[in-house]
């Protein structure tokens, strides 16, 4: 859990690896907390919704090259 902030949520972002996210207040707080949510996204998503469409893949990922997500 993140500490509660009196200041209002300006930004949140992940790390490259997914193990970090990073939260940005307009008090000038910064929040890093290590994320244990998932071992592996990519199971993780397989396992709970299925492999992404390409055009899902493009909406959500296009920054990522698209990858048969859910082979083993």
């Amino acid at each position: 859990m993140l500490p509660e902030s009196p200041g209002k949520m300006n930004g949140v972002v992940f790390s490259p690896d997914g193990s970090l996210l990073a939260t940005a207040n307009d008090d000038g707080t910064v929040y890093l907390a290590k994320m244990r949510l998932f071992t592996n996204m990519y199971a993780a998503l397989c396992s709970g919704v299925g492999a992404p469409t390409p055009e899902e893949w493009e909406e959500y990922a296009s920054d990522e090259p698209l990858i048969d997500a859910c082979t083993s």
